[in-house]
């Protein structure tokens, strides 16, 4: 009701002013709607950037066990209850490195065929608090397969090298990849990997593998390495 009595006041006395009161009030008003209009714009367009950054490094960095899951999807099962790419892993297995067979755990497997292929496997599925060196909870589920992949492999042994992008100063940066390295470690060791099994490595923003000229490089950049040693 107030507001009902609101505007039909303002009606009232623009209907009683002068020409040049009611031009000015109406100029106000339809610069207000425009201002809107263009906070409206740029709300919309920014969350379009963010949604296309997020999208893109989702398809370059897929999440490690989204493509052992897609795989083991495709694979139909048989008459002993294995799927098509187990069957093939029984009967194709892995070759022997420094004379032993090398186990691989069921859900790391997008990890070994990493580290085999490169002698490491980058992740970003570790994440921390902004500007910490404190673990985030949703980031166990990327440790659980790193600590099923040690487990199952006793040989196996990992500098662990924390990166940072370009952003803020680069002594910070340094001294921070170095907590984070050691904080990783930590968790790991505290799961029961033997302490000699890892070492921690802050690397900085000193190995960048994207332009951190742009969000998606600088996103790349974030990383930690587990480098087999």
């Amino acid at each position: 009701m107030k507001k009902l009595i609101f505007i039909l006041s303002v009606l009232l006395m623009l209907m009683a002013g002068s020409t040049d009161v009611r031009a000015q009030w109406l100029k106000k008003v339809g610069q207000r709607a425009v201002d809107r209009a263009k906070d409206r714009a740029k709300n919309k367009v920014e969350q379009k950037v963010d949604e296309t950054v997020d999208k893109a490094v989702d398809g370059a960095f897929e999440a490690p066990g989204k493509v052992l899951q897609e795989n083991e999807s495709q694979g139909s099962r048989n008459d002993d209850g294995q799927t098509g790419n187990e069957k093939d892993a029984a009967s194709n297995p892995k070759p022997a490195q420094n004379g032993k067979n090398v186990r691989i755990a069921k859900g790391a497997v997008p990890l070994y065929d990493r580290m085999m292929t490169d002698g490491k496997f980058i992740t970003y599925g570790i994440t921390f608090d902004v500007g910490k060196s404190t673990i985030k909870p949703e980031s166990m589920g990327e440790i659980n397969r790193i600590l099923k992949l040690m487990n199952d492999n006793p040989d196996l042994k990992f500098s662990v090298e924390g990166h940072t992008d370009s952003t803020g100063n680069a002594a910070s940066n340094q001294t921070l990849s170095e907590a984070r390295s050691k904080a990783i470690v930590d968790k790991l060791t505290g799961l029961g990997i033997a302490a000699h099994r890892l070492s921690a490595a802050g690397k900085g923003q000193t190995s960048p593998i994207a332009d951190n000229g742009t969000d998606e490089g600088r996103a790349k950049n974030r990383r930690v390495e587990f480098v087999k040693i």
